[in-house]
Order: C-alpha cells, then sequence, then structure tokens
C-alpha cells in the first residue's frame, strides 16, 4: 500500500516561537460558524496566525490541516487576551497526525494510506497543554485549552490522532 503525506503549512518556522512558550492569545471567529483563526503572542515577540486549511486527496476527499503564519510585531494584535508566565515555559509540542484510508476499489486514488499532519500540542512543565487542530468545519481551526471556554469541535474525535513530539531547533 502506497503512503503519502500531508503537512502542516510553515509548521518547521513556527517552531521555534512556539518553543519560546505564549504570553497572549487570541481567537478570530466570524458572527457564526467555527474559529477562522488563533492567533498567539510568543515570548520570543513573534505573532503566530494559525488557519485551518483543506487539502485534495482525492475527488471528493479533503482532510483538514493547520497554516501558520509569521507576524513579527506583537502590537498587530490589539484585542489579545494575556497569559500567565507558566505557558512561556513549554516542555514539549507535539504533533497530531490522523491516518486515511479507504478501500474504495472503484477509486485506485483513495487506495492509498495518507498521513495528514493536523494539528499541535504544546504541554508546559507543569503539566498545562493547548491543543490546536483543524476543524469539522472546512478552512476553520479548533482551539483546546484551560484558558479558552470555546466548544472544541475538531475533525476526528481526538483519540483519533497519532502524538509525536517535534524536537527543539
Amino acid at each position: 500500500m502506497d503512503k503519502s503525506i500531508v503537512n502542516m503549512r510553515n509548521l518547521q518556522q513556527a517552531l521555534p516561537s512556539l518553543y519560546s512558550g505564549i504570553t497572549s492569545y487570541l481567537v478570530e471567529k466570524p458572527a457564526v460558524g467555527r474559529p477562522l483563526s488563533i492567533v498567539l503572542g510568543c515570548c520570543d515577540d513573534t505573532v503566530i496566525q494559525i488557519r485551518g486549511d483543506m487539502q485534495d486527496i482525492g475527488p471528493r476527499w479533503e482532510a483538514g490541516t493547520l497554516s501558520f503564519l509569521l507576524i513579527a510585531d506583537q502590537n498587530v494584535v490589539s484585542d489579545k487576551c494575556n497569559l500567565s508566565r507558566d505557558w512561556c515555559n513549554i516542555s514539549k509540542i507535539g504533533k497530531l497526525e490522523i491516518i486515511e484510508t479507504s478501500n474504495d476499489l472503484s477509486n485506485l486514488l483513495r487506495q492509498n494510506k495518507v498521513i495528514v499532519e493536523s494539528g499541535i500540542s504544546m504541554t508546559t512543565q507543569s503539566g498545562g497543554e493547548v491543543i490546536m487542530l483543524a476543524s469539522e468545519s472546512p478552512y476553520r481551526v479548533e482551539l483546546l485549552a484551560p484558558f479558552y471556554a470555546g466548544n472544541f469541535r475538531p475533525q476526528y474525535d481526538l483519540s483519533q490522532y497519532n502524538r509525536s513530539i517535534l524536537k527543539r531547533c
């Protein structure tokens, strides 16, 4: 069985700033629907915007992933919520992947196994965890964090994701 990987965009460029920790966050939401993006103020004074993205794997077969945009100026985000210093002590960042398989014999493209990088988790030294994943809604993102009260609707049940630790750069 063939295997292909759908990567998150710009994660490697964002990783040093994510490992520096987060000082603030903002969830950008429309009047109706799931969040459009998550904006993180990092402890290295970088701002990272995380958006949902969709990748076509085959006809009528899409997978949700994330895209990371680095913004140099912390002052870009004025409505942010500040976090405790605890969130500047990130001990590990994990990549969350879902493995898509299909046995639809009528479509050879869908017989491949596809690994989709769908999100990340960030864990502090004191055990606090933030999870950011592609949403069940196309081009949207989900946040699960002790400091965020919004509901969490990822594309798949959280127990279905494989986790692997990303090394510090």
